[in-house]
């Protein structure tokens, strides 16, 4: 699951932030198909999930390879944005940004350098309301 699901206006199939199911499919393939041609390039992230209050932040996942193999790095949902790191050859960086989050928690994946990194996000802190003892006077 991409963690976020959508029907598109002709309600025909799904569609995730305009793509369809088929498109992003294609689009994971290609990404872990390159990944992966060559057997000297073995990816290695900082970690392959993180969890988030419900507040906006960012947050950067590490790319770990050896010089000269490329990597791509792409969210397929609408909560969390790649602000730096699209793209990278040999060791980088991926910076991500999380929307705050107003309403129940909520997960994603992200695809970086060929391997799911997952998003989970807290829902906002209940603050307890105040009791007035006296409420008529």
């Amino acid at each position: 699951s991409f963690g976020y699901y959508a029907e598109n206006e002709d309600a025909k199939s799904p569609s995730i932030r305009g793509k369809t199911a088929e498109e992003i499919q294609s689009q994971i393939f290609q990404q872990v198909n390159a990944a992966t041609l060559d057997a000297n390039c073995r990816f290695t992230l900082s970690s392959l999930s993180q969890t988030f209050p419900a507040s906006a932040g960012n947050a950067t996942i590490t790319v770990t390879v050896n010089p000269g193999c490329s990597w791509t790095a792409a969210s397929y949902v609408p909560f969390v944005t790649i602000a730096s790191g699209a793209s990278g050859s040999g060791n980088g960086a991926v910076t991500i940004s999380i929307t705050g989050n107003t309403s129940d928690a909520r997960s994603g994946t992200l695809m970086i350098a060929g391997q799911m990194f997952t998003v989970n996000q807290l829902p906002p802190v209940a603050t307890a309301g105040r009791f007035d003892d006296n409420p008529a006077g």
